[in-house]
């Protein structure tokens, strides 16, 4: 997943594919057996989310070291959470992490 400007990010977010719980499920259970398209799926489906993140931290036009901290979050998250279990929501824990990275954005600034 490569972005050269941030309309392209936004673009190909808008566009993306979000995933029913069955379907993260499955992801899941292939991505631990090595599959890399269905870490990809997982990623994809939840750009919408980072997407509105961006937005909602930018003033103005947003970076793209800004938006590629926040894929990196997002793919860091995805390979660190447990999909099966029920008792916090994936966007709940993505976006505490992505508080966490504002911040760091922020103090690096």
């Amino acid at each position: 997943m490569l972005f050269v400007t941030a309309q392209q990010f936004f673009d190909g977010a808008a566009g993306a594919k979000r995933l029913d719980r069955q379907e993260e499920i499955s992801c899941v259970a292939r991505m631990r057996a090595g599959d890399t398209e269905a870490k990809d799926a997982l990623v994809q489906g939840y750009l919408p989310f980072v997407a509105a993140s961006v937005k909602r931290v930018s003033t103005g036009e947003p970076s793209l070291e800004l938006i590629c901290r926040f894929v990196c979050t997002l793919e860091r998250e995805v390979e660190a959470f447990d999909f099966s279990q029920e008792r916090e929501p994936f966007t709940h824990r993505l976006s505490l992490a992505l508080r966490k990275t504002t911040a760091e954005y922020i103090a690096d600034q």
